[in-house]
């Protein structure tokens, strides 16, 4: 467990959870509240802009790096530890202090490394904390408070990951700052033999600051981010993330579904946690409502951005989501259900397709697919990918809701490149030719730049921007057409290969992009999380064109 996480490692919220079993009408009712909650912009969740705070006496617990906030902190966490005779040294204690208080803990578990795979002993719990907190001037809401701390494995004991003598991670933490109107970042790490020690690490400002230059034209040499804090490799829209947000949060615990721990007992302060697990679409709703109110925030909006940066969303990924079948493979029926979002933006709204199960198996067996460090053949859930964030996807319809983009606009961009609805190098590229400054004509210089270039990519957005019988619906009916031209291909040995291939392609994508550039932090926590299956890939994997063949 040691030599497998870094330390300290990145803050991620994205942990996964298992989901499988749940019959067909919790499905539905999950997904419906969560779709729910998703549409909704409460005034309640706006805050005021943030303010100068008058610096607070000695605190006997002190928080180092607070210095770095252009404000002091005023979170809950903070208004917490102020008050206490010295700072909580593990997650144990900090729990007690927040309990006491009057916080409500939701708890939640995900297997770092595959459901299938629990020998290591390494799983992440995430809580979401609510409540009336004495000593706290403002209500907790869901959304406004999340740690993480992690397990490990002994002689087949399964216990909390809280000792410090590793100098490694022993909490991960975000916490709503009202007085900010944005997110605090904060790390207790091991130091010593008694205790850990309480690192702020920055805000949602300073990840903004850090992801500036995320997909832009820059200097030459300059890096795609900043380093000012680890966080801003998992948390680029700055506020709470979980990559497996949707149904059937593959590799988080379900009740009707369990995590197994292998061979793995839980010792007995652990067996507390487990024995109040709750289902991982209730961490699902809690980080959409952050995320929202972070979105909502008037100090948030009014953080200066080029045009470029504010479109980045649209044209690039920021962050990402991960969909599958929405049954375990070890479980489901005749046919595997393939999420329409990992063939095509979800703007599109197209149906899932069907391929036939014993075929998907057989097509796994020819490209000796495995899941790392198991004798799996796959994830828990078939065709696990990478898709289009509901972050981005919220920053988008904020755009929309401010009358900078319409419908229209939003069409033309995700039709150029259609086949590569998450990591389009062609499409990302587009970016370079919108303004970097918002003019009432930003449009008509978007569409002159694009004019006196020649690439593919440049011509086509060009014309949708310009032909009237190239809009939303024709747009729509192309893709209509390609999702149905695949399928087909779904019918037959050879195209189930082809598209398992893409498939391959478009998670290998993810890694190589710029999203997983930080060197301090990558989103998919390679060497911490083991998340895809692998099989072989030729040395040049075919892209997919609009008729679902091997693009020439």
């Amino acid at each position: 467990m040691k030599a497998i996480r870094p330390k300290p490692r990145a803050f991620i919220l994205t942990r996964a959870f298992v989901l499988s079993g749940l019959v067909l009408a919790n499905f539905v009712a999950e997904e419906t509240t969560l779709q729910a909650l998703a549409s909704i912009t409460p005034q309640s969740l706006i805050e005021p802009s943030a303010t100068k705070v008058p610096a607070q006496p000695p605190s006997n617990c002190q928080i180092q790096g607070q210095e770095k906030s252009s404000t002091v902190p005023q979170d809950a966490l903070v208004q917490v530890l102020r008050n206490l005779p010295q700072c909580p040294s593990d997650v144990l204690d900090l729990r007690q202090e927040l309990q006491k208080r009057g916080a409500t803990f939701m708890t939640t578990l995900v297997a770092n490394r595959g459901f299938h795979n629990a020998s290591a002993g390494s799983f992440s719990l995430f809580e979401s904390l609510t409540g009336t907190l004495q000593g706290v001037d403002f209500q907790l809401n869901p959304g406004m408070f999340f740690l993480g701390h992690f397990t490990t494995a002994d002689k087949q004991i399964l216990s909390l990951d809280q000792n410090p003598l590793s100098d490694g991670l022993m909490i991960e933490l975000i916490a709503w700052d009202p007085s900010k109107g944005l997110f605090n970042f904060y790390e207790l790490i091991g130091k010593s033999a008694q205790k850990g020690g309480w690192h702020y690490r920055g805000d949602s400002r300073d990840i903004l600051a850090d992801t500036q230059a995320l997909h832009l034209p820059r200097p030459s040499g300059q890096a795609a981010f900043g380093n000012r804090l680890r966080c801003s490799g998992c948390h680029l829209a700055g506020g709470p993330i979980m990559k497996e947000l949707t149904l059937p949060h593959n590799d988080w615990w379900l009740k009707t579904r369990p995590l197994p721990l292998a061979e793995n007992k839980p010792d007995p302060t652990l067996s507390v946690f487990l024995n109040q697990l709750q289902n991982a679409s209730v961490l699902s709703q809690h980080v959409q409502t952050g995320m929202l109110q972070l979105l909502n925030s008037p100090t948030y909006q009014g953080i200066p951005r080029s045009l470029q940066a504010q479109l980045r969303p649209l044209f690039c990924p920021e962050e990402l989501n991960l969909e599958s079948d929405s049954q375990p493979l070890a479980e489901t029926g005749p046919e595997i259900e393939i999420p329409a979002s990992a063939l095509l933006d979800l703007h599109w709204q197209q149906k899932d397709l069907k391929v036939n199960t014993q075929t998907y198996l057989t097509a796994l067996k020819q490209l000796k697919s495995r899941f790392p460090e198991t004798d799996q053949p796959d994830a828990d859930h078939a065709w696990l990918s990478p898709v289009k964030a509901w972050s981005d996807q919220a920053a988008i319809d904020r755009l929309q809701q401010k009358g900078l983009i319409d419908e229209e606009f939003i069409a033309d961009v995700l039709a150029v490149d259609l086949v590569r609805p998450v990591v389009s190098e062609q499409r990302c590229g587009l970016l370079q030719y919108v303004p970097t400054q918002w003019s009432p004509d930003w449009q008509a210089k978007l569409r002159q730049n694009l004019s006196r270039h020649t690439t593919p990519a440049a011509l086509q957005l060009f014309r949708h921007l310009r032909d009237p019988s190239l809009n939303q619906q024709s747009h729509q009916a192309k893709a209509k057409q390609y999702l149905e031209a695949c399928q087909q291909r779904l019918n037959s040995p050879e195209g189930i290969q082809d598209l398992l291939q893409f498939l391959a392609a478009q998670r290998l994508a993810i890694a190589k992009s710029e999203i997983s550039s930080n060197p301090r932090g990558q989103i998919l926590e390679p060497g911490f999380r083991v998340i895809f299956p692998i099989w072989e890939t030729p040395k040049q994997v075919p892209q997919l064109n609009l008729a679902c063949l091997p693009a020439e």
